[in-house]
């Protein structure tokens, strides 16, 4: 007589959604990870900070770079004091702003996924090693990720000189003003202006004048003001 498989199925798996029982799961993941980590973080929960934490610390213990880390993050949701410090530190990481659903995620590789979003009855949190569920997930992801805008790259403005005046150049973009009243303030010719507007897009990796400034602001270039949450909308 043979003997049945009673292997569980894969599920997904509801949690608690107290932010202490997600921040749990999600760190656990990124505990257990050995290969991949797929982080989204968008919905501005309150643990944002300990989650920053867990993967520098996973990321130390693969310091050999067979960790590879790759964080989405709307531009409210950056931590630039971590895209410093794994970029000093050279680990496997790429941090990409964009704009994205209100959720937060969590996938290790390839296999385990913590999930935290809204949905019809409120917000939801789960835990899940469906295969089916993790490929979907996975989809969305890299749809997302081919449309952001790399924070840990390198990019280039120039000396300190010319890169000063492009933070002028790109304060003038985040206030909407018109290219004859910017190049007015600046000094220089329209068409000058617009060679450097030009310029500046293509370094920040910018499909419009408006994502270059919110762009910015979000790899440190230049202040923050409260125009932010409008800001955010168009990125």
């Amino acid at each position: 007589m043979t003997q049945t498989d009673y292997r569980a199925e894969p599920a997904v798996t509801a949690l608690s959604e107290h932010g202490d029982a997600v921040l749990a799961a999600m760190e656990e993941l990124i505990r257990r990870a050995r290969r991949r980590i797929d982080v989204v973080l968008a919905a501005q929960i309150p643990h944002t900070s300990q989650l920053h934490a867990a993967l520098r610390q996973v990321l130390s213990q693969h310091d050999d770079g067979s960790l590879r880390v790759r964080v989405l993050c709307s531009a409210f949701n950056v931590d630039r004091r971590f895209i410093r410090d794994v970029r000093d530190a050279g680990f496997n990481v790429d941090v990409r702003v964009a704009r994205m659903p209100m959720m937060d995620s969590v996938v290790a590789d390839d296999s385990s996924a913590v999930m935290y979003a809204d949905a019809v009855i409120g917000r939801r949190a789960s835990v899940t090693d469906a295969s089916d569920v993790i490929a979907a997930m996975g989809a969305l992801f890299d749809d997302v990720w081919r449309k952001s805008v790399s924070l840990t790259g390198q990019i280039n403005l120039g000396d300190p000189v010319r890169s000063d005046f492009a933070r002028s150049v790109l304060s003038t973009l985040h206030a909407g003003l018109t290219d004859e009243a910017a190049a007015r303030n600046l000094g220089i010719s329209i068409r000058t202006y617009r060679r450097y507007v030009a310029e500046i897009m293509e370094s920040l990796g910018a499909r419009s004048r408006f994502q270059a400034g919110v762009n910015a602001i979000a790899r440190g270039l230049m202040p923050s003001d409260n125009q932010a949450p409008a800001a955010e909308a168009r990125v």
